[in-house]
């Protein structure tokens, strides 16, 4: 039994006054509201999360930088925490009700109310039933995982615990909370403890019989877990990416085999699947300049050019999907969805960093028009692929292409200024090995041989820092092979 009210009853538990930094959602306006004019608390929370990534979103990002640098260990800054105290003020701890506990602890924490959230936890666990304790202390880890910066001295004593009191039998769940760990260490930036527990993780499940493996509760972990032990063999599997695509295949289907007894296909890495074409029907490309440092940068300025296909052959290439989302408010759209997704911030400096580094890699950005961008009133295909441009090439700065598939809608009756797609959902026809991948923020890296290498969506964090180094490689091989 998993008695975690001894977690909380642990003197000095090592949570310390440190701050937090949230996942990044919306982007508003510069200024800082009057947090006390919300009605309900969850409101309150949910301005102070929109006004950070505001400030997030014109400052540098770290998104593929490393060691301190890295935004697992960046800090609110302090005007927002302030004012989200003010939220929190009447939520007490001893009192709150339990019925949301995670929610409320997590608040806790992005504010530094680390004792309150650590009585939260208390009160919960003295009332949580025998059988639902293993899946609380997970939820429970997980809350402090994304903490940030991460509380590592904390979910340290986490999982000593864990590991104490979750029953032996349990494999499944002591490889789930080790793989949470080796996270933890990894977003702390102690990459050697971070390999050694992935070793320890490895054990585990090289352990587990037949029957655990066939369960899908350990699929589902495993699939989780997966590239979170790729990037911690990232040097063996850089040095296998210098030899060929096929190569880094076999790097990765060897690891998967190991965790697992189901085909690598279940991975959802078509690694060396020749890359599909996809044409565009509107073209543009940003104004490239050479900068002071001798890397590369954009002028602000971008001209239309002839659509043609989006996969250049013998050139690395990195294609981002975008398929609306980032339509927040903007001096360029004028007309705002207020829920505009910033985290097309951070992936718009990590492509700049790609190209800085790399100039010789194509950079190039796929979306399809819908008729309207936001609540503005509709457009033509024409006039929308335009200001899609203006906005991603312009205002964002992206060292691109920008291909645009015209899609196909019908006006709808109604006085809302809206057209709606008749023929699709929304996703472009980009077919890999028999899946359509062409979701929004999506990535697409080709090697020079026209071969997949990656896909997925992790532009950012410590996989955008491995993926950075992945088409640094692929850089370097195409390179040798011109000479």
């Amino acid at each position: 039994m998993i008695r975690l009210s001894v977690i909380f009853s642990i003197a000095g538990f090592l949570f310390g006054s440190q701050q937090a930094l949230g996942q990044t959602r919306f982007l508003l306006p510069d200024t800082v509201p009057d947090y006390r004019q919300y009605k309900y608390v969850e409101e309150c929370m949910s301005a102070f999360q929109r006004i950070f990534d505001s400030i997030e979103a014109k400052k540098p990002w770290a998104d593929t930088l490393e060691g301190s640098e890295s935004p697992f260990k960046s800090p609110y800054p302090p005007e927002p925490i302030e004012k989200a105290r003010l939220c929190l003020e009447p939520v007490k701890a001893d009192t709150l009700p339990l019925n949301n506990v995670h929610y409320w602890a997590e608040s806790f924490l992005k504010v530094n109310r680390d004792a309150d959230a650590e009585l939260l936890y208390k009160r919960y666990f003295d009332s949580v039933p025998d059988n639902q304790r293993i899946i609380e202390f997970i939820k429970t880890f997980r809350t402090y995982l994304f903490a940030r910066p991460v509380r590592i001295d904390a979910l340290r004593t986490l999982y000593k615990i864990g590991l104490s009191e979750i029953p032996k039998d349990s494999s499944v769940y002591i490889a789930l909370t080790t793989g949470m760990m080796t996270v933890a260490l990894l977003n702390s930036g102690d990459h050697e403890a971070a390999k050694e527990s992935s070793g320890t993780l490895l054990s585990l499940l090289d352990g587990m019989s037949d029957d655990v493996k066939d369960r899908k509760d350990y699929q589902a972990i495993v699939t989780q877990l997966y590239p979170t032990i790729l990037l911690l063999f990232e040097q063996e599997g850089l040095d296998s990416l210098a030899v060929s695509t096929m190569a880094y295949r076999a790097f990765a289907e060897g690891y998967w085999k190991r965790m697992t007894n189901l085909p690598f296909e279940h991975a959802g890495l078509p690694i060396a699947a020749k890359a599909p074409q996809l044409k565009g029907d509107f073209a543009f490309q940003s104004r490239l300049k050479k900068l002071s440092d001798g890397t590369i940068g954009v002028t602000g300025e971008y001209d239309p050019i002839a659509p043609d296909n989006v996969v250049i052959p013998g050139k690395v290439n990195v294609i981002f999907f975008v398929q609306g989302g980032c339509h927040a408010y903007t001096p360029i759209i004028g007309y705002g969805r207020a829920n505009g997704d910033s985290r097309c911030w951070g992936e718009a400096k990590a492509l700049s960093r790609i190209k800085k580094y790399f100039p010789n890699v194509e950079i190039t950005l796929v979306s399809r028009t819908f008729g309207n961008l936001g609540d503005a009133p509709p457009l033509t295909p024409a006039q929308e692929a335009d200001t899609l441009a203006k906005y991603f090439l312009s205002f964002f700065g992206i060292p691109a292409k920008h291909h645009i598939v015209d899609g196909s809608f019908v006006r709808i009756s109604q006085d809302d200024r809206r057209k709606v797609d008749t023929e699709s959902d929304y996703q472009l026809d980009y077919v890999i090995n028999g899946k359509r991948f062409a979701q929004h923020r999506s990535v697409v890296v080709i090697d020079k041989n026209g071969e997949i290498f990656y896909t997925g969506r992790s532009l950012q964090g410590n996989s955008g820092v491995f993926l950075r180094k992945q088409i640094g490689v692929l850089n370097d091989r195409a390179a040798k092979s011109d000479n």
